[in-house]
């Protein structure tokens, strides 16, 4: 019962996590004989996390599960996160001088990731604490426009010297590990 499980609260886990990715990335570059060229692009991505968790805690003994392989564990929890993204980015190069050149280029990327939460099994010890079968959804979309600038200057040959501002980006996401409880 739930006391003894507590009385020795030896908790062993596994977990499997699957993944799978799918990206490409376009780019277009122009090679004028003048002082200004532009880099045009486009990336697209997908990505499917798939999360089940396992958690056998001391003295969880269930007989009864309907599935034997659950029987001397206390919880189940399987999770997935499903992402797209989809980003434009162009740059202008610019030689304005001999051995100077200035780049400005600015990055746009829309990302979603939709996401669900599952215990199917639960010890009956532990069906006081958490969730079972309750399907938790949840979905997240971000925007970001990621501007940049660099200016160079070649003193000699095989010398770049150079100042940059950058900037980047890191969405969001979901974490998969957490359970499904009533606090």
């Amino acid at each position: 019962d739930f006391q003894q499980m507590i009385a020795t609260p030896d908790v062993y886990a596994a977990e499997n996590t699957r993944w799978k990715a799918f990206s490409t990335e376009l780019r277009g570059l122009t090679t004028f004989d003048g002082p200004a060229n532009l880099m045009l692009g486009l990336l697209y991505q997908t990505t499917d996390r798939a999360f089940d968790q396992y958690v056998a805690q001391a003295r969880a003994d269930n007989p009864a599960a309907a599935n034997p392989a659950y029987r001397y564990l206390g919880v189940v929890k399987n999770s997935a996160t499903d992402g797209e993204t989809i980003a434009l980015f162009g740059q202008l190069m610019t030689k304005f001088a001999e051995r100077w050149e200035a780049t400005a280029g600015v990055r746009y990327t829309h990302e979603t990731k939709d996401t669900y939460f599952v215990h199917p099994y639960l010890s009956p010890a532990m069906a006081a604490l958490y969730r079972l079968n309750d399907r938790i959804t949840a979905d997240q979309t971000f925007n970001n426009w990621s501007p940049e600038a660099t200016l160079s200057y070649k003193p000699v040959d095989g010398i770049n010297l150079f100042v940059a501002y950058m900037t980047a980006y890191k969405s969001g996401g979901f974490s998969n590990g957490g359970n499904l409880g009533y606090f």
